[in-house]
């Protein structure tokens, strides 16, 4: 997948030591969710990159839907899955577009939105 394509990037300033990339929340975490999901029920393969957080996609798949629920509107004993969830897909998109840029220095910047804080 060319994660380039599939995500919106916001055009933002590339300095001279590193490639700048700004993504909004509702952008990143619903869609990188589903596709964690669909890695893991359908035993799809994953680069090498990403076989570090394939593990814990395993252990809490039934929980990757609680990144589209707020925290406020959260179970009291879902509200640590749901961060865990929302972590996983912050570092395996994370993963995904430094892979995608050929590993080369970059800065992420992920906008703020309160239905993804964790």
């Amino acid at each position: 997948m060319d994660i380039l394509k599939y995500f919106k990037k916001k055009e933002a300033p590339t300095t001279q030591d590193r490639q700048y990339f700004e993504y909004a929340p509702a952008d990143i975490y619903p869609k990188t969710a589903r596709k964690i999901i669909d890695v893991v029920r359908n035993h799809r393969e994953v680069p090498n990159n990403l076989l570090l957080y394939l593990a814990e996609a395993r252990r809490i798949v039934d929980y990757l839907e609680l990144v589209n629920t707020p925290k406020n509107k959260c179970d009291e004993n879902a509200i640590p899955l749901r961060a865990r969830a929302l972590e996983l897909c912050r570092l395996w998109f994370t993963e995904e577009l430094h892979a995608s840029i050929g590993f080369a220095p970059m800065h992420l910047h992920i906008t703020s939105d309160e239905r993804y804080r964790l």
